[in-house]
């Protein structure tokens, strides 16, 4: 499983691409950070099952601690379900289809959970 930081810069990342798709619609630098915040958000399932040694996978020690346990396959647990991003980008389909102006931000939240999903190697099932 990647460090928080990883989660965290691939969430700049992304949203820093959108904000340069749609300028007008990401404008607001609080908003940028919250949405890069939400690419941590499925880490919220780790306190409950903290112990001392995952410290260190909050922040890097080396260059190589960003790119540790990326991509390796594991099962969903609690937050780490694809159920969620599922659920979002349904919720993000229907508020665009009820012209909801709001529709983008659950899109992105979508987008961040499949992302860190991804990141993690969470398998389907």
């Amino acid at each position: 499983m990647p460090i928080v930081l990883t989660h965290l810069l691939s969430g700049i990342i992304v949203v820093g691409v959108l904000a340069l798709a749609y300028p007008k619609k990401l404008s607001n630098p609080f908003v940028f950070v919250v949405m890069a915040g939400l690419f941590t958000l499925p880490d919220l399932d780790h306190l409950a099952f903290w112990q001392p040694s995952m410290v260190n996978k909050i922040l890097p020690t080396s260059f190589w601690d960003l790119f540790t346990g990326m991509f390796v396959p594991r099962p969903p647990l609690l937050l780490h379900n694809w159920i969620f991003p599922a659920i979002f980008a349904l919720a993000a389909i229907v508020a665009y289809r009820y012209r909801w102006n709001k529709w983008g931000y659950i899109a992105i939240l979508s987008i961040a959970w499949a992302t860190h999903l991804l990141l993690d190697g969470v398998m389907l099932f």
